[in-house]
Order: C-alpha cells, then structure tokens, then sequence
C-alpha cells in the first residue's frame, strides 16, 4: 500500500488515480528510469546519424573527384587534392610527360601513393628488361628460322626416297623373319648353304608393291611379312615339341625369283617366289626306359634289307605333290606294367613292333625314311602310345 500525495488516504501500490480525492497519481517507477534516457533521446541519436553520414558522403566525394580531376594545367587540379604544393607538382610534371601506355587516354591519375610509385618503378625496370631479353631472343632465333625450310623439306621429301630394289626388300624380310624365328626356336639355326633336295617342305610366293624403306617397315609393322616365312618352316614341328626335347635343326630360304613387274592396272610391284628348306636333327632322349635314338637307329637298320632308307622326314610330312609317295604317322603301345602280353613293354620289343608295321608299307627296292615323334599318354594308366613317321617312294 501506498499514500496519496495529495490527501494521505492510503490506496493500492499499482493504483494510477485516489479514490478519495480523485487525483491522479504519479508511479515512482517512471519518475525512476526516465532520467537515464533523457540523456538519450531519439532526436539526438538522428542527429549523430545525419552527421556521420553526411561526413562519409564528404569523403566519398573528395577521393573520388581527387582521383578523375583533369590535370593538363596547375589552374585544373582538384581543389579537394590533399597532397601538399610540391608533392602536387611533382605529380603535375610525372603526368604531363607522355608515356606508351596513357597517350590515348586524356585522364590520368594525380594522386599515387608511395608505394604504388615503387611498384610503377619496379614494373617499368621489369618491361624494360623484358624488352631487352625478347629482343636478344629475336636475334639469336632468326638465323635457326632461315634454316626451317631446309628441314621441313627434307621431312617433306620422304615420299621422294628412292624406291626399295627388289633385293633389297628381299633382304629386309629374310632379317626380320630370321630374327623373329631364332627367338621361337633357338636350336633351329639358318644355314647359309642349300640343304638339299630332300629338305624342301614348301614354296611360297606373293605379288607385292614397289615401297620406299619407311613405306614397307611402316606396312610389315601392321600387316606383317607377305611371304609368311616363319609359318612355312614351322610346319608340323608341333609333334617335335610334344617330345620334350625341343627343335633341332637348320633351315634355309633360297630365292627362286625375285623381280619388278607391272600388272594389268599399270601398278609396279615386285614379284617374289621362296623355297622353305629344313633340315631337323634327332635327339636321343629317354621315354619311359627307351632310348628313343639307339631304337630308331636298330629300326632302320631291319628296314633297309628291303628298301633304301633317304633322310627326308619330318620336314616331308604329308605336304608332297609326288603321286607315286606315301607318307603316314602312325603309333605303337607301351604297356608300363609289363603284365598284357599283347603289347611290348621294354626297348627290344617295342622295335620289334614297329619294324612290324612298318614293312607292311615297304617293297623291294622303294625309298624310305622313319621317324620317331613324341610319345603321348592313353587313357589307360599303364599304356602309353609311341608316335612315329614313315615316308615310302
């Protein structure tokens, strides 16, 4: 409760008017806070406002006409210029002196820092040098550019290269083809010299263009060689490396004609024609207890009471065109076990089985030649299968 100021009645704390006298009553609440924010009126605080942005538009303004004032004259620079008399002549005289990058241009700035000063300085020692180094380069590259047209017709003038000679082309494919095969089989080596008459498993020949050096290793790299030497002299040594004993051997390629012609479109091209000879050698190996060599050996020495024996295989093998030759592979079981008498099951019975069946083909007077392949498992545990070759003319 609290007393009225006017009659003393006592009345509610939060009463605004006495019910005795009717007067209005003042709060002590008000009267309490309303000094504090007298001090800070909302008529003072537009005013603070308005001044401090009317002083940012003034400065505003002043950089701004400070940086596009003309200065072709003393009477022209801006009134606003905050740099002192000789700071602005200087400036005056800097501007005034034409340079190649603001000759066009009729506005220029008058108010530069220091630092930006340096960095104009330090920019124009920088063009300068460049334009010093640009020009040495220029000299040093001009007597090289006079000697581009030397080399760009030389890269030009391949397709000007003399054509390859038929020779020379034949020279380029045996090298490739004799290098590739050495890798392959490394124990059949080129023999300079023919091989005989008996050595010759096949011909091949092609019609092939008349190309420049890079021309032809260009299409041998894509296509390569158009004479397919390589799988003419491996003909039929699969059932060689199904032994385990390799290829050995020598081969030779003799050139049967070598020439340019031109065919009936008018093109030049070479024609090339190449017997495939080869010569391959017996290895004495050991199958399953047998010396397969020292058997084939006692095989033909039984053979040649009837026939003559001529070395011709396997590089014969079932390719001849001689009607009046045969040519066949054929096998004889091994029995492992040594308990089916219907098949040899050492070194001596297994010769006596193959002369056998060889002398089935043979006559008085023919000549021959066998073999020994590769031996092969069955699908019986104990037997196995030795392969063999007869040629019989």
């Amino acid at each position: 409760m609290k007393r009225c100021t006017y009659c003393g009645h006592l009345v509610e704390d939060n009463a605004r008017f006495c019910l005795y006298c009717m007067q209005k009553l003042k709060s002590p609440i008000l009267m309490d806070f309303s000094f504090p924010f007298s001090r800070f009126s909302g008529s003072k605080i537009r005013v603070a406002l308005g001044i401090l942005l009317v002083a940012l538009i003034g400065s505003g303004a002043a950089i701004l006409v400070s940086t596009y004032a003309p200065v072709e004259t003393p009477s022209n620079t801006s009134v606003f210029s905050s740099q002192s008399d000789t700071e602005t002549s200087s400036s005056l005289t800097a501007s005034s002196t034409p340079t190649p990058s603001n000759t066009e241009s009729p506005i220029v700035s008058t108010s530069s820092s220091p630092a930006s000063s340096l960095v104009e300085e330090e920019q124009s020692q920088t063009a300068a040098v460049t334009s010093q180094t640009s020009g040495s380069k220029e000299e040093s590259n001009f007597k090289p550019s006079s000697s581009q047209p030397e080399s760009f017709d030389e890269s030009v003038s391949s397709s000007s290269l003399p054509n390859m000679t038929a020779q020379e082309m034949m020279d380029a494919i045996f090298e490739k083809e004799r290098n590739t095969l050495s890798k392959k089989y490394p124990n059949l080596t080129w023999s300079d010299e023919e091989l005989g008459e008996d050595s010759r498993i096949e011909q091949t020949q092609i019609y092939y263009g008349v190309k420049t050096l890079p021309q032809w290793e260009s299409d041998y790299q894509i296509n390569g060689s158009p004479l397919e030497l390589i799988p003419g002299t491996t003909l039929g040594l699969v059932p060689a490396e199904l032994g385990g004993h390799g290829v050995h051997g020598s081969y030779h390629w003799k050139i049967l004609e070598c020439t340019e012609l031109t065919d009936d479109l008018g093109t030049r091209v070479y024609f090339f024609k190449v017997e495939i000879q080869r010569k391959l050698k017996e290895v004495d190996t050991v199958e399953y207890g047998v010396h397969t060599l020292t058997a084939i050996q006692n095989i033909r020495a039984e053979l040649s009471k009837t026939g003559t024996r001529i070395d011709i295989l396997p590089q014969y093998a079932e390719i001849s065109t001689d009607q009046d030759a045969f040519c066949a592979n054929f096998s004889c079981y091994f029995d492992l076990s040594g308990m089916d008498d219907n098949y040899p099951s050492n070194q001596q019975e297994l010769e006596k089985k193959v002369v056998e069946t060889a002398k089935s083909w043979l006559y008085p007077g023919c000549l021959y030649d066998i073999r020994f392949l590769y031996t092969a498992p069955t699908r019986q545990t104990d037997l196995v299968e030795f392969y063999f070759s007869i040629y019989v003319k």
